[in-house]
């Protein structure tokens, strides 16, 4: 029988009593490995993991699942990879997940690991490598296995592209001193630019996720200020006034 995408979204949606969880686990137990990789890269990893509850007196459904992710890592690609890693970050990261994110890490070496980290970059959020590594994962000893793992495949990668270190205030926006625009206003042209450098050299980009934003502001303890300011730089291009210059489009840029 083929896999219903479908059936495993509806079964996510809403509440889901031990029921539901079991037969999310099913789904995915029964699925092929191209069906099993195209689900974990396609569903909402977030929804998916706080769905599915470890219980004090019932099943352990959550362990289950990320039991049949680790059983089952060679049939991920990329973008599923990174998801998972999403979904075990977006809520509580306790011992367990962070256990699964650094065997996510260690499964994959060379240009694949730098594919993955861009993947994780790339979201529309914060909850990007940074905030993984450095305030997701608790535990020192796993941190320092994941950034252990990256620094020894890092040797002898050369994708071809840069990694790019952009400052955002009154450099992709005017926010603190120049007063030549209105305050927020994304500076023309800067946007298609580094979407550019994000791009790389090539008609066909390596992969997205090259670009990371560095600002001096205070801590943003639930990413409401990242978020915000990912937002503006997506935000549809206006037309030009006499008060308000043009815009460029909006950019895969991320921080």
């Amino acid at each position: 029988m083929p896999f219903n995408l479908d059936l495993l979204t509806a079964l996510l949606r809403g509440h889901t009593d031990r029921d539901d969880e079991a037969a999310v686990l099913s789904l995915l137990r029964q699925a092929s490995d191209p069906d099993f990789d195209h689900a974990l890269a396609s569903v909402d990893a977030a929804e998916l993991f706080a769905s599915l509850d470890d219980r004090l007196l019932g099943p352990d459904h959550r362990t289950a699942l990320r039991n049949l992710i680790l059983e089952r890592l060679e049939a991920l690609s990329v973008p599923a990879l990174a998801n998972v890693v999403y979904g075990l970050q977006a809520g509580h990261t306790d011992g367990a997940d962070a256990e699964t994110i650094a065997a996510v890490f260690l499964a994959v070496g060379g240009e694949q690991l730098t594919a993955v980290k861009n993947a994780i970059n790339n979201r529309p959020d914060h909850h990007d490598l940074e905030e993984l590594v450095f305030a997701d994962i608790a535990d020192e000893e796993v941190r320092a296995t994941i950034l252990a793992h990256i620094a020894a495949e890092s040797v002898g990668v050369h994708p071809g592209e840069a990694k790019v270190l952009c400052d955002i205030d009154d450099t992709v926006a005017a926010a603190l001193h120049d007063r030549r625009f209105p305050r927020g206003t994304v500076y023309p042209g800067v946007l298609a630019v580094l979407d550019a450098l994000d791009r790389g050299p090539e008609d066909a980009a390596y992969s997205l996720g090259d670009l990371t934003f560095v600002t001096a502001r205070p801590g943003d303890l639930f990413g409401l200020i990242e978020n915000h300011t990912r937002a503006t730089l997506r935000r549809p291009a206006s037309p030009p006034t006499a008060s308000s210059p043009a815009r460029s489009p909006p950019s895969r840029a991320t921080t």
